[in-house]
């Protein structure tokens, strides 16, 4: 029911008086300009949510979810409104995933669809069961498990000079690496000697490929020497568990607008860094 002001303001209405329902209807449209909903959302708004979600790391299937659920909300209304068309929603969705996870999918996606021609992009559908597939459900759990957390170190320095991005989980017990990034470290040598167990969050458990021992890491303090496990498949490129926390006795900090401060203490002459 309406207020007594807009009924009043309603039966004013020519079409009032008549009996075309539909009439009546379009003209208590023009009373509320932008209601017809035919401009809810735009390309822009959906070019905004991907260029945004491109720089937060997804690593956990609620995470995902979450960019899932926004992306699919304002895409089917555009191509419902023709301003959007299937192949380039396809080509968005998949182009908003944060680099590390989006790698990973597409490496699982080149396994899964082998005569997916290369011009051609994935369906979202695809994308989505990808994604469900490699990411952890959730990122609270215990032992020896493979994880991630919301908290990145971008721009590591390792050995080679290479520089990578790292996620951190207080969570896992060890420092895990992905196998195409162990890969690209040319001349890093990989112990498989000594292979582990990792449980993970879906209590699946997996092998990992061996360890590479001394594995040195620059956060900018100096250089720290690791033992890193080998996976072959995981949304991240390096996660430092438990051993790099007690070592750098790292704490997080969130902030107000949902980022995170990282403060790291040198063992050795007690400096603090802290990495925003």
């Amino acid at each position: 029911y309406a207020l007594v002001d807009e009924s009043e303001t309603w039966e004013m209405l020519d079409e009032a008086n008549r009996k075309d329902w539909k009439k009546f209807y379009d003209a208590l449209k023009l009373l509320y300009p932008g209601c017809d909903g035919n401009r809810h959302y735009t390309r822009n708004d959906l070019e905004n949510l991907c260029s945004e979600q491109l720089h937060i790391p997804i690593c956990t299937c609620n995470n995902f979810g979450l960019y899932y659920q926004s992306f699919l909300k304002i895409s089917k209304f555009l191509i419902t409104q023709k301003k959007l068309t299937e192949l380039k929603s396809n080509k968005m969705f998949l182009e908003g995933i944060h680099e590390t996870a989006n790698a990973s999918i597409r490496r699982c996606l080149e396994i899964k669809l082998l005569d997916h021609h290369p011009d051609e992009q994935y369906p979202m559908a695809e994308v989505y069961a990808a994604a469900v597939f490699l990411l952890p459900r959730t990122a609270a759990v215990d032992g020896n498990h493979i994880s991630s957390s919301r908290a990145t170190i971008h721009n590591c320095t390792t050995t080679g000079g290479w520089v990578l991005t790292c996620v951190l989980n207080q969570g896992a017990k060890v420092i895990v690496m992905l196998q195409s990034v162990q890969r690209s470290l040319r001349g890093v040598p990989l112990c498989s000697d000594y292979q582990m167990t990792m449980e993970s969050v879906n209590t699946s458990s997996d092998q990992t490929l061996g360890v590479m021992e001394n594995f040195l890491i620059n956060f900018g303090t100096r250089d720290m020497l690791f033992q890193v496990q080998i996976v072959p498949v995981t949304a991240f490129d390096i996660l430092l568990g438990r051993p790099f926390f007690m070592l750098t006795s790292c704490k997080t900090a969130d902030l107000p607008n949902r980022d995170q401060d990282i403060m790291l203490t040198d063992a050795n002459n007690r400096k603090i860094i802290q990495i925003p």
